[in-house]
């Protein structure tokens, strides 16, 4: 009996180990951004909501660290289309039809990614920190996924990716309700 609870307890303990510093997007705070393992907390209040149409909302978020007055990250317009909605894209394994654009500008984080899946070729690239990308993927892995409804209430984004500095980042947005 002694042997099966000790096995138990490192078993636990070596869990415990394994997942320190492995935060799960999903039970990261609210308005939080990890990159490079620094988090970052994006100010609710001063977020922009932009509806244009069923079929293209806006996001900008600022950090509320800033340096020498300017927020350290912003979350610059980032795109949801009409068929981001409650679903969850795998950025390095897109399925035909699927689209993505990260936009991050600030002095810790400079990057513009993009992706889509067009007639079984997927196109991809931008730029990181001032080295451009052509037909290579910023984003090496992760996932994105928008959770909500373009009707006004809170839009959730959930980011989970590694960019091709091999440097991770992590975001949970939360948007306030906003106009249509």
């Amino acid at each position: 009996m002694k042997a099966i609870k000790m096995m138990m307890f490192v078993a636990a303990a070596a869990m415990m180990f394994a997942s320190c510093g492995k935060e799960n997007v999903e039970d990261l705070a609210d308005n939080t951004l990890i990159y490079d393992g620094t988090t970052y907390h994006l100010n609710q209040s001063q977020m922009a909501i932009n509806y244009f149409h069923p079929g293209l909302t806006l996001v900008t978020a600022m950090s509320v660290e800033q340096q020498e007055g300017n927020p350290i990250i912003t979350v610059d317009h980032f795109h949801i289309v009409g068929d981001d909605w409650n679903k969850t894209r795998d950025l390095a394994n897109l399925n035909e039809g699927e689209a993505y654009e990260l936009a991050f500008i600030g002095p810790v984080l400079t990057c513009a990614a993009f992706g889509h899946r067009d007639n079984g070729r997927t196109y991809c690239g931008g730029q990181l920190n001032g080295t451009e990308y052509e037909d290579t993927p910023v984003v090496t892995e992760g996932t994105l996924r928008v959770e909500g409804s373009n009707n006004g209430t809170p839009i959730t984004v959930l980011l989970d990716c590694k960019l091709i500095n091999g440097k991770e980042l992590k975001m949970k947005l939360v948007t306030p309700e906003y106009v249509i």
